[in-house]
């Protein structure tokens, strides 16, 4: 019974260790540190044991992580270790745009039914545009948005002078329709 107990112990410390060294390995050099990668016990004072062995661990590699890894991306990723080409990029690019005029009516009951006087004529101003655009690695547009804009030259409004003015928002849309047809055939 006693040699069975023995026998599990020293069973149980070979399964517990990885290192199979003799009695005194190191012993003289200060003692072991480490494993080789060639297999070798390390000693404290830096030599490697002549006779005691041991099975070198393999450093565990980290997974790569995917993102952007480009600092001028707007959407850089300081963890990513590999490029997954998600790159997006940003730019303001200027445009211009019409700003159209708008017409304001003026009510004249002077005037005959259906008559109508353009009293001051519209004219279309115009605006700059700085629009932020999103790009890929490729340099495809991915999305557009207005950054801010400036008016360069401001709308005139058309000013007409009419019989009766039409509050347009309070009527249906047939006689919305009828009341502007008998305004543009005079």
């Amino acid at each position: 019974m006693k040699k069975k107990l023995v026998f599990l112990l020293i069973l149980c410390l070979l399964l517990v260790t990885d290192v199979y060294a003799g009695r005194g390995c190191c012993s003289s050099h200060g003692g072991v540190v480490g494993c080789s990668p060639s297999g070798r016990q390390v000693c404290a004072d830096g030599t490697y044991s002549p006779s005691c062995t041991c099975t070198p661990s393999t450093p565990s590699v980290p997974a790569d992580v995917y993102g952007c890894t480009d600092k001028k991306a707007k959407n850089y990723d300081s963890e990513a270790t590999k490029d997954d080409v998600s790159c997006l990029y940003q730019k303001i690019v200027e445009g211009k745009k019409k700003i159209p005029y708008v017409v304001q009516y003026q009510e004249d009951s002077t005037l005959k039914e259906n008559e109508k006087i353009v009293i001051q004529k519209g004219i279309d101003g115009t605006k700059k545009v700085y629009y932020l655009i999103t790009y890929d690695e490729n340099n495809r547009e991915t999305g557009r948005e207005v950054d801010h804009e400036e008016v360069l030259v401001p709308s005139v409004a058309q000013v007409v002078k009419v019989n009766h003015v039409y509050d347009y928002d309070s009527l249906d849309n047939n006689t919305q329709y009828n009341a502007l047809l008998s305004y543009i055939y005079l």
